[in-house]
Parts: C-alpha cells; structure tokens; sequence
C-alpha cells in the first residue's frame, strides 16, 4: 500500500486529489497539509512514502519546500501545477509534474505516484552503501534518546553497538530494559562476542568497548582500561574501532554534554562512513553532536524520531 500526503493550500483542491485517489486499490491517504509547515511536521508524524504538492502555497512556496525536501528528507512526490510545463525542470528520480486540470483524468495521479515512488526507490536502492554494523554514541539524556533510536530497527537490520556513558553498575540493568522495551534484542557485551543481526549490545560502564571484524562477522573486545575523554565507555574509542569497516558503517551521535566521538565521528565520515547526528532542537543537550557538525563530521542532522531510518538506510555522501 502507498501510503499518501496531500499538500495543497486549497481545501477545495485536497478534497478533489483525496477523492480522485480513493478509487486506487493500493493508495491511502494518510493526511492532508495546506503549507509547507504543515507538510513537514506531517511528514514527521505519519512517515508517508510520497507526496503530492502544490508549487503555489502561502509562507513557503512549493519550490522551495520541494529543495529542501530534497536536501534532508528525500521523498518521491507528484508536483500537481497548473503551471506543469513551466516546471518540467523539476523532473528527476524521486519528482514527476503533472498539469492540475489532468488531475482528474483516470488513472493518471495514481499511476504517476505509482511511477516516481518506483524510481525513486531503485534509485536509493542503487546508491545505497551496504551498511553491515551500526555504532552509537551517546551521553546526557541518552538512556531515553536510545530508547527511541532502538525502537525504529527492525530484527532483520545490521548489529548496533552503543556506547552510552553510564557508569559500570547501571549498564547490565540499562541493557535488560531496553530489551524488554523494544522488538530487537538488546544485551550488554560481553568480550569476543559475535555480533548478529537484529540485536543491540551495549558497552559495558567502566571499560572500553572495541568492534573487530573477523571474516564476515563482527565481534567486540570489551578490555579495562583508562578513560579516554573522561569516559569508559568512551565514544571516541568505539568510534575510532570502526575506521578499517568504516565505508559499512553507519554511526550516529546523539544527545550529550561535551565532545566525545566527535573527532572520531568526522574520521569515520572522510572514511567512507554514513554519519548522523542528533539535532539542537530534540537534544536534552547539544554539545557532542555540535562539535562534530563544527568538525563536518556529519552527513544528515535529523530530529530523534528520523535517526533509526538514516542509520539503516546509509546511502554515504
């Protein structure tokens, strides 16, 4: 089922496009937005898999709502103009133009958000670095922004290691209830342990956490050791482990106080490596994930609800 958002600042035009789609068998409509903001708390919200838009929209034109879509959430999306012809140029993998007065013609907006969602994902697909093993780091406000990244993988996905700084007694109780609250499993680790798919393991509080790749699979050495940025676990260390697999790697910094794994993070970004930070605006506090933005060390800077996604998918520069 192709999950739909409206956005078109005419009520009278949302009604029309809903009740023209209606009648397509594999087509829902999750919502309706009549500007851009709306769009994109909307698209936040209901995660749909495309869009139809209006170029001609108050406080932010579909243009330029459709260029920053493009830049941080990319999507496949019907433009639906009267102008069409005038906006042709805006026609690539993930847009399609259509005139509004051909709107209603049978089949046509159905077939047409069938096609660009279509392209657009052999696009992705193309593109797409083969991401084999997810790290995190985070630190203030991270047990519950870990929560919440964990919530949105799957048990098909890649192994996640994080290292979240949590002293050494809080790290086995941490990882029993992250299991018991989401759908992978979820333990602390354990020297040499192999790491497999659909699980999370977390770095033990008081030592440091290292992954290794032996063959196809990953394990992790977990040794006592001396703090490294006043943490054990340390970020930068689990971070730095990854550079030989970094161009498989996606890696993801989250909410925290300081800049541990932001150096580390921006190596493993010049290395190949799909880097993800926390934004300002859904951080508890916002320092790691600035000073590694500062650093260029990251690909996408994405609100909470969107880093599961973005780990998972890759896709590098």
């Amino acid at each position: 089922m192709l999950r739909v958002l409206i956005v078109d600042d005419s009520p009278t035009m949302r009604r029309l496009l809903r009740r023209i789609l209606s009648n397509e068998g594999d087509i829902t409509i999750v919502g309706e937005a009549a500007d851009a903001f709306e769009a994109r708390q909307l698209i936040f919200e209901l995660r749909p898999d495309a869009l139809t838009l209006d170029l001609s929209m108050p406080k932010i034109d579909g243009v330029s709502f459709l260029a920053t879509l493009r830049k941080h959430y990319p999507m496949p999306v019907v433009v639906v103009s009267s102008l069409a012809s005038d906006h042709r140029v805006l026609e690539g993998n993930d847009v399609l133009v259509i005139d509004k007065k051909d709107a209603g013609r049978a089949g046509m907006l159905g077939a047409a958000l069938r096609k660009v969602a279509g392209r657009s994902k052999k696009a992705a697909k193309k593109a797409a670095v083969m991401i084999d093993l997810i790290l995190i780091g985070a630190s203030t406000g991270g047990p519950a922004a870990v929560e919440r990244v964990l919530a949105g993988f799957r048990a098909d996905d890649p192994p996640i290691v994080i290292a979240q700084h949590m002293p050494h007694d809080f790290t086995a109780a941490f990882s029993k209830r992250l299991n018991e609250a989401v759908n992978i499993s979820v333990c602390e680790a354990q020297h040499r342990m192999v790491l497999e798919r659909g699980t999370a393991i977390i770095a033990p509080g008081g030592r440091q956490t290292r992954i290794v790749k032996r063959g196809e699979k990953y394990s992790v050495n977990v040794t006592q050791e001396a703090r490294v940025n006043l943490h054990a676990p340390s970020i930068q260390v689990l971070f730095e482990s990854g550079l030989p697999n970094a161009k498989n790697i996606s890696a993801g910094l989250l909410t925290g106080m300081g800049s541990d794994g932001s150096s580390a993070l921006a190596s493993l970004r010049k290395h190949g490596a799909h880097t993800v930070a926390q934004d300002e605006a859904t951080s508890v506090v916002y320092g790691m994930a600035r000073r590694a933005a500062e650093l260029n060390g990251v690909v996408e800077e994405l609100p909470l609800g969107r880093i599961a996604e973005a780990l998972r998918r890759g896709g590098g520069e």
